[in-house]
């Protein structure tokens, strides 16, 4: 699978905490989450689950999400898939992270900007400098400051490795 053919899955039926169904028009939280054994993992849960909610790892991003009705999800998949990875990779900049997820963040940072830039999300803002390659959202016209890292054969399947749990 190519790296920039990448997507996140769909949001999940049920929270991730109550196992409880979600009803079409909730706003559900999404995680990103880098396990104590080093997967990567996604939960969704509902806005007050929040609360009670300890991730087991790293939250390494969040994003939000409406549920929709099954038949127009089917219709907005890609869209929706599209949306949830941008949301991702906003977060990565949101979020403050903690200096042992530092190379998984890089990572993901350049891998989703790469995907989003192929979609039209984001695109090239200027020349690399310093190791940093500037992209410029399309829509909120921020830019935002990518590693231009090379991936090894051996990192970039550790990373599609462990993106594959989470993307389809």
């Amino acid at each position: 699978m190519n790296i920039v053919e990448w997507q996140l899955q769909p949001l999940a039926r049920k929270s991730s905490v109550s196992g409880e169904s979600f009803e079409p028009g909730e706003r559900i939280v999404c995680f990103l989450i880098k396990s104590d054994a080093g997967e990567l993992c996604r939960a969704d849960l509902r806005q007050h689950e929040l609360e009670g909610f300890t991730p087991e790892g790293a939250v390494l991003g969040r994003w939000t999400r409406e549920v929709k009705e099954q038949e127009d999800e089917a219709k907005e998949a890609a869209r929706q898939s599209i949306q949830s990875s941008e949301e991702l990779f906003l977060s990565l900049f949101e979020e403050e992270q903690s200096p042992d997820h530092e190379e998984d963040v890089r990572a993901l940072k350049h891998v989703l900007a790469l995907m989003l830039e192929r979609k039209r999300v984001v695109r090239r803002a200027g020349k690399v400098q310093d190791g940093v390659q500037p992209y410029l959202h399309v829509r909120s016209k921020k830019t935002y400051a990518v590693p231009d890292i090379e991936l090894s054969a051996v990192e970039l399947m550790h990373v599609h490795e462990q993106l594959g749990k989470v993307m389809v």
